[in-house]
This record gives C-alpha cells, structure tokens and sequence, in this order.
C-alpha cells in the first residue's frame, strides 16, 4: 500500500487514494490532487492530526 500526504492540512493516507477521497469525512472537500506519495517512514514520523487507514478516517 502506498503513502500520502496532504500539499496544505496535516492529513495522510495509507491505503488507496480514491476510496480516502471518496469515504465519508470531516473535512470540506478533499481531492486526489491535494496528495502527494511519500514514503512509510515519512508517514510515520509526521504528526498528523488526520489518517486514513483501514478504510476509514482516524483522528
């Protein structure tokens, strides 16, 4: 499973990027482009105040 990281908000993926974008969440809008893959290291070591992992959002 890949990694990614939002451009602008403090909010990851781990998982596939269209169904997070798709689910159900807190925010606004969110869209693919906002995205960009980093590495799994990187995602765990950044304090996030969102997640998307086993399918749904986690605070």
């Amino acid at each position: 499973m890949k990694y990614y990281l939002h451009r602008k908000y403090y909010i990851a993926i781990h998982g596939d990027l269209i169904d997070a974008v798709k689910a159900i969440h807190p925010f606004e809008s969110l869209r693919a482009s906002d995205f960009y893959e980093i590495t799994a290291d990187e995602y765990t070591n950044t304090v996030l105040d969102w997640r998307y992992e086993d399918g749904e959002w986690q605070q």
